[in-house]
């Protein structure tokens, strides 16, 4: 097992991601099974980590309505914390994740959460309180803040799930994420929803590693060519989030 420190604010190196869902009574020998070929890695002293995810977007639903559509080039802004056992502190990463041809790209600066709220109202952040994240990281601050007020990005719905991570260090190539309890809600509204099973995502740059097709050989891995958390959550919510979850 490997304990690492933050990853810290700006770019994210270009990456192939993969995504796959397993039936829960599988989980133990997922684990089991993929650390043959590489270790957990983890932040703290908990093994999964807490993730509460929630996803911006047009009032009219752009980025939801680019994913149906399958446009080979898009994004999507969200604000992410990370915490343990449902427990969250009061910063959060604020991020805007491109796809372009089956590329995926990351890039977020950190803030007070109050702070990123005031932005997402209307309000400002003061570049001063980036800036001492580095030039890149105040560039990205800038894109996602003229993206916010451009677009008119509101809250759409919140995603919170728990997410165990398995790589041999914080520069490693290749990255796996296997997520269980996901359960979203629409943004000012009481409707939430869940889904079941686990989610694993394989995430590499270059060549996928020569191990990981030995894993169809001990768990059911099941493909999903198209998957995202935020489409499946506004598609099982509906009409909560596409009648006035952002008005």
């Amino acid at each position: 097992m490997i304990v690492a420190a933050p990853v810290a604010s700006g770019t994210f190196a270009r990456r192939v991601e993969h995504k796959y869902w397993l039936p829960p009574g599988e989980l133990d020998a997922t684990i089991e099974r993929l650390q043959t070929f590489v270790p957990i890695f983890r932040y703290s002293s908990c093994w999964w980590a807490s993730i509460r995810t929630v996803c911006l977007d047009t009032p009219e639903g752009q980025c939801y309505r680019d994913y149906l559509d399958g446009l080979a080039v898009r994004w999507k802004v969200r604000i992410r914390q990370y915490g343990a056992q449902g427990r969250f502190g009061d910063r959060c990463w604020c991020e805007i994740k491109m796809k372009n041809r089956g590329i995926s790209s990351k890039r977020r600066f950190n803030s007070p959460l109050s702070e990123v709220c005031r932005l997402v109202d209307g309000g400002r952040i003061a570049e001063e309180s980036i800036a001492d994240q580095g030039p890149e990281t105040l560039e990205v601050f800038r894109r996602i803040a003229w993206l916010i007020r451009s677009k008119r990005l509101r809250p759409k719905v919140r995603i919170d799930y728990e997410r165990l991570s398995f790589q041999n260090g914080p520069d490693d190539s290749v990255r796996i994420t296997l997520d269980r309890n996901l359960c979203f809600m629409a943004a000012g509204r009481p409707q939430r929803g869940s889904m079941q099973g686990l989610i694993l995502e394989l995430k590499y740059n270059g060549l996928a590693p020569p191990w990981f097709d030995e894993l169809h050989d001990y768990i059911s891995l099941h493909r999903a060519h198209r998957f995202s958390k935020y489409a499946r959550a506004v598609g099982a919510l509906d009409s909560a989030v596409l009648s006035g979850a952002l008005s």
